[in-house]
């Protein structure tokens, strides 16, 4: 198994970066014309030594990216060729700015605040670190519980919490006996009495702690688990400092060793050592499965996951698999569940079907893009074998949506930051969450005389605001070049390209054909 190579994120956010400046028509392919157009060929290593010319580098291109002869470069086939360069280069930072230099990415996408400028360093004397969410959760729970103590008169815990089921009662609009996050969130707003310019800041802590009571994962708040949150009578990993520490060296553990996908090994890993299908392991088979991902556990760190996993109905000295997997990768937020509701309805379950056939999705999915494959970690066969018993839990050959979201939780739980899980997403199934903007291309026609004195017509397609000047004859050459027009004498402009007809190939397609060698020229 090979070594896995430097940041998988930063390094696939930048190539992610380079095609979006790459695919100028924003249609998921890209000619040799276009790709040429970004990257100057002159500052190819083996040009620069004068060892092969341009026009030799040009053709060395084509056959490294265009994978399938199709005349077209892919985004797969550009980010399966920079696995192959991430993986022959250890630090993130050469590789940054060997992507930075290559494709014209800025250093920087920070804007200028007109005080310090975006390429000026800031000062020495930074402001704080912004809050996390789980710390406005911890400073809204301890507001919420002095405030309780006010309105019940300094009542004990247990007068407290029969109190809390009924104020929140009040706002179970729909009388199920449980609280949505819009009833929870006003209720919490009213008794606290948040004012309006606090209400819509504070909103992403609200949404913390109510994510942090509902245990089930439901999405549906039980008066039970709002009062057992909120006075830990049933205590919580996300409730305590240290315990969400120890979440976060044993997810980071894992993921580091295993990969993206480790949550979902060390998953499997702990129910295959539960031989007897009990739901529960000992401290001591917990441990030694740590041992595997390099995580050693103190004395006082597995103190405090008994504390948390030991359930009740289990023997002493046992951590619950499920409420321990809980814990660890936590809950996925709301924002990204409506991503995966989106992928799930408009690419894999367009029929909308109870499930889908495992080999239906295996043929959607775009292993190239996997952070496994691209890390070396994993080989695109290995990854495609690996995915019926990672995807499939009940094992019938078919993925229903709660077993596509249980997958992606585990996914969800390596991944900070909201972008890259939406990355992740948009890669592996080639699925755009905006609607982009189509890039106007205006048809121009030159005329071409050749130095043995004959003539033809080229079509060229030019975007909106691109520079096209038929005058310009060094200019002019590249560009013909591309389309594999050589031996030119002089260049004229014969003005737009007549509208004709499409039949067969498209002309970025003939375009491709050309500069990759696959075509003959068809004269206009």
């Amino acid at each position: 198994m090979a070594a896995r190579t430097g940041n998988w994120i930063k390094r696939l956010e930048l190539v992610d970066r380079a095609w979006g400046v790459l695919d100028k028509y924003n249609d998921g392919s890209v000619t040799m014309e276009d790709l040429m157009e970004v990257y100057d060929v002159s500052l190819h290593p083996d040009v620069w030594a004068g060892k092969i010319t341009e026009e030799e580098a040009i053709t060395e291109f084509a056959v490294q990216w265009d994978h399938d002869k199709s005349g077209n470069i892919t985004q797969s086939e550009f980010i399966d060729y920079y696995r192959g360069v991430s993986a022959s280069i250890k630090d993130d930072e050469h590789f940054e700015e060997l992507i930075k230099s290559a494709w014209k990415l800025q250093d920087s996408d920070e804007p200028d605040d007109g005080m310090y400028g975006a390429a000026r360093h800031r000062p020495v004397t930074e402001p704080p670190p912004r809050i996390t969410v789980d710390q406005e959760a911890d400073n809204l729970q301890t507001m919420l519980r002095k405030r309780l103590e006010v309105l019940t008169g300094f009542a004990d815990e247990p007068t407290q919490a029969h109190k809390v089921k009924m104020f929140f009662k009040k706002y179970d609009e729909d009388g199920s006996g449980d609280l949505q996050f819009p009833e929870f969130d006003k209720a919490i707003v009213d008794i606290l009495i948040i004012d309006e310019d606090s209400k819509a800041t504070m909103k992403a802590g609200r949404r913390a702690l109510f994510d942090r009571y509902d245990r089930d994962t439901t999405e549906d708040l039980s008066y039970e688990e709002l009062a057992d949150g909120l006075f830990h009578l049933k205590p919580h990993p996300l409730a305590d400092v240290e315990s969400r520490r120890l979440m976060d060296k044993i997810r980071n553990g894992i993921i580091t060793v295993e990969g993206i996908n480790g949550l979902r090994y060390f998953g499997s890993n702990l129910r295959t050592m539960d031989d007897s299908q009990l739901g529960y392991v000992s401290i001591d088979e917990l441990c030694l499965c740590m041992k595997d991902v390099k995580v050693h556990l103190a004395d006082n760190e597995k103190k405090l996951l008994l504390k948390f996993f030991e359930l009740p109905s289990h023997p002493k000295d046992t951590i619950d698999i499920t409420e321990f997997m809980r814990g660890i990768r936590g809950k996925m937020p709301k924002s990204r569940i409506e991503l995966l509701e989106r992928v799930w309805r408009e690419k894999i379950n367009r029929r909308g079907a109870a499930k889908v056939p495992v080999a239906e999705v295996l043929g959607l999915i775009d292993f190239t893009h996997d952070p496994d494959v691209f890390t070396g970690r994993l080989s695109r066969e290995q990854a495609v074998r690996d995915f019926p018993e990672l995807w499939d839990k009940n094992h019938d050959g078919f993925i229903n949506w709660n077993e596509f979201v249980d997958f992606y939780r585990d996914i969800s739980a390596g991944l900070e930051e909201d972008a890259h899980f939406e990355m992740t997403l948009k890669n592996a199934w080639n699925f755009t969450f905006v609607t982009r903007q189509v890039v106007k291309v205006e048809g121009r026609r030159v005329l071409v005389t050749h130095k043995n004195g004959r003539t033809q017509y080229v079509d060229f397609e030019v975007p909106e605001g691109e520079y096209f000047a038929p005058d310009d004859l060094a200019f002019m050459k590249k560009k013909l070049f591309l389309k594999g027009v050589k031996d030119l004498l002089h260049v004229r402009d014969a003005g737009l390209t007549p509208e004709k007809p499409k039949h067969g190939a498209t002309s970025r397609g003939i375009v491709s054909e050309q500069a990759m060698g696959y075509g003959s020229m068809r004269a206009g």
